[in-house]
């Protein structure tokens, strides 16, 4: 079956000699198995020592994440727990945040799988060079190249369905639309599926005075992917914040990524305008649209009631939407179930155990300083990737 697909599909890793019978017949590695270290410690040093690092900042933070201190405390996570590899994880990578795949396949190689991932047609210069690294780390652990297929292509359900019938786990990164429609093709009787479907965040910030390395995070959480990443925050609830104070924030965010020139596509523009616009037409109390004297960096649309918090109106490049709350308690009873990150700026991190645990709240399940709303962890959505993509024998 699979040959008969072959010209539909393109084959990015391996470049030569991939049989289909050979990959399915790899044997199976136990969790954190040292070849798979090895080749994560080389992978890590030729992210971290490559040239075009400063151009691509999210590839240092792969770097870094992939090094050996990082990886051991995953390790000591699971420490205790007999884990087996599911078999094959067939991993279909989001098109808006290109290092997404190589952090999913990284918890399939570490619980000791097989790994097929899937990229879309989408094609940017940072997924080129990152797949040139990878393939440059590989080639030095043929044990480890031997367990991953990596290909391209566009939405085919029939070349979807022949992986997703031949997987143990499936693993799905992607809108409401996209997990939708990939459910609709069958799994084999016992595998399971691990879903990141659309996702919104959102910041609460107390006071508008901070730290230039605040600033900085904030930035790098909102912009690293023109706002597209699920945990990047759309929203800005300030806690008990002055207008005067709001205005410092406002004019120190438009100084720091101006500094760092991220682009806004002349789309981009138009796209925050019509959603800025729709989300005022469509609120039932007063809003005000504005925007800082010329500033280019964003818009922001202060709403005064929850009620006319509209997520989905929300599409990135800039545009923020703006409430007042008293307490966290009131922030923390207004979140929903598709609600995921907060980033938190000056508020003590011991207001916000004692906030959750009076005010359970929907969906969120991660509260970050500003520049980790993106950093990645094997816990993602609540989802421990490891554990997920691995059995569980109790002795």
């Amino acid at each position: 079956m699979f040959t008969a697909l072959e010209n539909k599909i393109e084959i990015l890793f391996p470049e030569k000699d991939f049989t289909w019978d050979g990959f399915t017949s790899q044997k199976l590695l136990p969790a954190f198995a040292p070849e798979v270290l090895s080749f994560l410690e080389d992978l890590s040093r030729n992210l971290l020592n490559n040239p075009e690092l400063g151009v691509f900042p999210d590839l240092a933070a792969l770097g870094f994440w992939l090094r050996s201190a990082h990886i051991r405390k995953m390790a000591a996570d699971h420490e205790g727990r007999m884990l087996i590899a599911r078999g094959t994880v067939f991993h279909l990578a989001p098109g808006n945040v290109d290092t997404i795949f190589v952090y999913s396949l990284v918890s399939g190689l570490l619980s000791g799988n097989r790994n097929i991932i899937r990229l879309g047609k989408q094609k940017t210069p940072q997924q080129k060079l990152l797949i040139e690294i990878l393939s440059e780390a590989m080639s030095k652990h043929p044990a480890i190249a031997s367990r991953v297929l990596l290909v391209r292509y566009g939405h085919d359900d029939e070349i979807t369905g022949f992986f997703s019938s031949n997987c143990n786990v499936r693993v799905i990164w992607g809108g409401d639309a996209t997990v939708n429609a990939i459910r609709k093709l069958p799994l084999p009787p016992g595998s399971s599926e691990i879903a990141f479907s659309g996702r919104f965040s959102l910041a609460v910030l107390h006071g508008g005075e901070f730290s230039d390395r605040e600033i900085s995070g904030f930035v790098t959480d909102c912009f690293s992917f023109d706002q597209q990443g699920c945990s990047s925050p759309k929203l800005i609830v300030w806690l008990n914040t002055a207008d005067t104070e709001k205005e410092l924030f406002w004019a120190a965010l438009e100084t720091e990524w101006t500094r760092r020139r991220f682009p806004i596509s002349p789309s981009g523009s138009m796209s925050r305008w019509n959603d800025a616009n729709d989300a005022a037409m469509l609120a039932e109390h007063p809003v005000r649209l504005q925007r800082p004297s010329g500033g280019k960096a964003f818009l922001h649309v202060q709403l005064t009631s929850w009620s006319d918090l509209e997520r989905e109106l929300n599409h990135g490049s800039g545009l923020f939407f703006e409430l007042d709350a008293r307490t966290l308690e009131d922030v923390l009873r207004h979140c929903e179930e598709s609600d995921q990150t907060i980033v938190s700026l000056g508020i003590d991190p011991e207001m916000w155990r004692k906030a959750v645990l009076e005010a359970p709240p929907k969906g969120i399940c991660r509260i970050v300083p500003a520049g980790k709303a993106l950093e990645f962890s094997h816990i993602w959505d609540g989802h421990d990737l490891i554990a997920e993509m691995s059995r569980r024998i109790v002795l």
